[in-house]
């Protein structure tokens, strides 16, 4: 079981990072981030499911979305500022492009995924 939880940490990005995302993104992605003590100082990984979110809102625990690595690029990727080279991800922004480094884990792929979608157009 340590092993299993251990993997899953490896798919998706820190509950530090899954925190600031914003509600209305990722509602459908596979895993979530719950508050395992409902004060935030444990927290674990678990499968995004219907069941789960309603029981979790009952007992009142925070979760937040846990994006894989495909589900955060596939998100860059629907960016309109967005543009995917071979090498790397180009932003369009009112002050110029931006060449990103194309994204090789979750921890890369969500720190882009903010400076993309905090950055005014």
């Amino acid at each position: 079981m340590k092993q299993l939880i251990e993997n899953l940490l490896g798919l998706v990005p820190s509950i530090f990072w899954c925190k600031g995302i914003p509600k209305n993104k990722f509602k459908n992605t596979v895993f979530i981030w719950r508050d395992v003590d409902k004060v935030g100082t444990s927290a674990m990984v678990e499968m995004n499911k219907p069941t789960v979110i309603k029981r979790l809102k009952e007992e009142g625990i925070k979760y937040y979305p846990a994006p894989t690595l495909a589900e955060i690029i596939q998100d860059i990727k629907e960016h309109e500022s967005v543009e995917f080279k071979p090498d790397c991800i180009l932003e369009h922004h009112k002050e110029g492009t931006t060449r990103h480094h194309y994204p090789t884990g979750t921890f890369e792929a969500i720190t882009t995924w903010f400076i993309i979608h905090d950055r005014k157009n």
